[in-house]
């Protein structure tokens, strides 16, 4: 499995892989629960709701996918931006955030197909992004000579960029 994850009671384990599935294993016997769960490439990430009963996935087709954990089908319809996602999913509550190829955070309602009016464009100049998983409306941006905060749901930096001993090439 390329990535995996504990459902918040520890009674389920998530496991995604490079064939396209993510399977549900019941804990601590380890026996499957469903059919695996199949995506349109290799799954990045898997993340269980707070409350257990969903599971939010990335995978390399560009889609994220929130599934019904209890029976194997989809909570809501898959979500895409126009170029594809090269989502770091984190949860806020009852919405999580992705940041799409087109460079824009969004944020999606986690009980509804809505999405909110939220749309933040990473700056031009900057490298990469990550969203802070431990507070997950902060991100850090990273550009070729700093590191900078960034609030998600304002957009805003926060905080005093730090700057790099040596600046980096987009390549690293």
């Amino acid at each position: 499995a390329n990535t995996a994850a504990f459902s918040p009671d520890g009674t389920l384990l998530a496991t995604a892989s490079a064939d396209a599935t993510v399977r549900l294993w019941e804990m601590p016997s380890g026996k499957p629960r469903l059919s695996p769960l199949t995506h349109g490439g290799g799954v990045r990430s898997v993340q269980f709701t707070a409350d257990g009963r969903r599971l939010l996935t990335n995978s390399a087709d560009g889609v994220a996918r929130m599934w019904d954990v209890s029976t194997g089908g989809l909570a809501q319809e898959p979500i895409s931006s126009p170029r594809g996602l090269r989502a770091d999913l984190a949860q806020l509550g009852g919405e999580f955030l992705t940041v799409g190829e087109d460079r824009t955070v969004r944020r999606w309602s986690v009980s509804s197909h809505g999405i909110q009016p939220l749309r933040l464009a990473f700056p031009p100049d900057a490298l990469r992004w990550q969203i802070d998983r431990d507070t997950a409306d902060i991100g850090w941006v990273l550009y070729r000579d700093r590191l900078q905060k960034l609030d998600l749901l304002s957009g805003r930096p926060v905080g005093e960029a730090r700057w790099l001993p040596a600046t980096l090439n987009s390549g690293q």
